[in-house]
């Protein structure tokens, strides 16, 4: 018989990820060595200039069976000129 709790934990995993390329609020904070509060206010300017792209990306908790939105930055990628 299945083990239905450990296959649906799989699936729902690798749904509900955060894409490569991106770093949650936590790891942003971490980087900048200050707290996790202040990471929005100090990433401002650069989401203002379209420099910082931020996201809520819906994640999966094996614990809580179901997802939790996490806030991630990435810069912006970077944009090739034509011809």
């Amino acid at each position: 018989m299945p083990n239905w709790k450990t296959t649906v934990n799989k699936a729902n995993k690798k749904a509900y990820a955060i894409p490569e390329g991106w770093s949650t609020e936590e790891q942003v904070a971490a980087d900048l060595e200050c707290p996790v509060a202040r990471v929005k206010d100090l990433l401002k300017p650069g989401i203002n200039a379209d420099e910082i792209e931020r996201h809520i990306f819906p994640v999966w908790v094996d614990e809580l069976q179901s997802t939790k939105r996490v806030t991630c930055y990435r810069p912006m990628p970077k944009q090739v000129p034509d011809g």
